[in-house]
């Protein structure tokens, strides 16, 4: 904008002093003085001479990675879009709130689509193979062990450096008191956290460590340590690249190194897996009591029904299934870093109270991971 103005104020300096106006300069020239614009450009990987725009401001085509199909059409195709809108309320009105469907939506509108329910078998009906099995519970508790060892040795930084081996005795002992809905519904979702798992090591494989793990920091900051807006006190006569562009620059590079669409397939297979498992406790509800706590690679598992529970910050919660009882949750439902990047609460009944903790992610956020809280019934707060 500063460039557009300074070439409109230079046209009515000639025209002032009686001269015929020149023609302005293309706008590259300008910003091949600007170190800034250099720097952005290079960053997007866009040729500075053509950055999208030429000097009459008529719209040129560019290629760049984050530009998604749905601009490309809106843009160049704009009747088309009542249609791409329409088609889309509809697929949103069709998903009935089920998070693996929108999420699915969300991810082809990010041009990460994977359609999952499009594969035969559907990952879903595998899952349900799964937990529908005899002793499927106890199956996936070992194999989801098993899985992460082996990922360990592939990604070491992606998973905890220690984690105790399963006892299958003393787990075994302690399945046996939860009633066998809740144990189904247990068994689907961790059939879905072991692909899960393999996706996000294939998504995040081309991706050095150190740069989630310093991308996780900046995110999870708190207020007190947020920049002031760096532009407020930028000085146009010594314009330099300012530090929120240096942060969005090296995001930007990560982005890059990222394979969304595998990263999406594990988190909508995952949804779909929770949604069901949540169908399957209302069409089975428990008044039992009874309490469960099995660990594992990822976080622990607490299967619980009949008491007021409070949740407090402790060991990662991978997976909480609460059938009734008014429980307060101060942690779970959010990644606990790196090594544990999925937590999923779904809680049946009961008057529930969900309080965040400054300074980490609240109920219901992902940070590289899956953050999901599903609340079926109660009058919550």
């Amino acid at each position: 904008m500063r460039a557009l103005i300074f070439v409109t104020a230079l046209e009515c300096v000639v025209l002032l002093a009686g001269e015929a106006p020149a023609s302005p300069p293309p706008l590259s020239e300008t910003l091949h003085k600007s170190t800034a614009a250099k720097q952005c450009f290079e960053a997007l990987g866009l040729p500075i001479d053509g950055p999208g725009f030429d000097r009459n401001e008529n719209f040129k085509r560019v290629e760049c990675p984050f530009v998604l199909n749905t601009f490309r059409m809106w843009r160049e195709q704009p009747l088309r879009a009542i249609d791409r809108e329409r088609h889309l309320r509809d697929g949103l009105i069709a998903a009935e709130m089920r998070s693996g469907d929108v999420l699915s939506i969300a991810a082809n509108l990010l041009d990460s689509g994977s359609y999952r329910s499009l594969i035969e078998p559907r990952p879903i009906d595998l899952f349900k193979k799964h937990a529908e099995s005899d002793g499927a519970l106890l199956k996936n508790l070992v194999r989801l062990q098993a899985t992460c060892e082996a990922q360990q040795k592939l990604h070491p930084a992606l998973f905890a450096k220690k984690f105790e081996k399963l006892n299958e005795k003393k787990a075994r002992e302690k399945i046996a008191g939860v009633p066998p809905a809740v144990q189904r519904a247990a068994a689907l979702v961790l059939a879905a956290v072991n692909d899960a798992v393999l996706w996000r090591e294939a998504a995040f494989r081309n991706v050095p460590p150190e740069m989630l793990e310093q991308e996780i920091a900046q995110l999870l900051r708190s207020d007190h340590d947020e920049k002031q807006d760096d532009d407020k006190a930028i000085d146009p006569r010594s314009y330099t690249l300012p530090a929120d562009m240096a942060d969005a620059m090296r995001e930007m590079d990560l982005a890059r190194k990222i394979d969304f669409p595998r990263w999406y397939a594990g988190m909508i297979d995952l949804c779909s897996a929770v949604d069901l498992a949540a169908e399957w406790l209302a069409k089975e509800p428990s008044v039992a009591l009874f309490r469960v706590e099995l660990e594992t690679p990822l976080g622990r598992v607490i299967l619980s029904g009949g008491s007021d529970d409070d949740y407090r910050d402790g060991a990662p919660l991978l997976l909480v299934i609460d059938t009734s009882g008014n429980d307060t949750y101060h942690t779970g439902a959010a990644p606990s870093g790196l090594q544990f990047p999925f937590s999923v609460i779904i809680d049946a009944k009961g008057d529930d109270r969900y309080i965040a903790v400054k300074g980490k992610p609240s109920q219901g956020a992902g940070v590289f991971g899956l953050g999901m809280l599903v609340d079926m019934a109660g009058n919550d707060t």
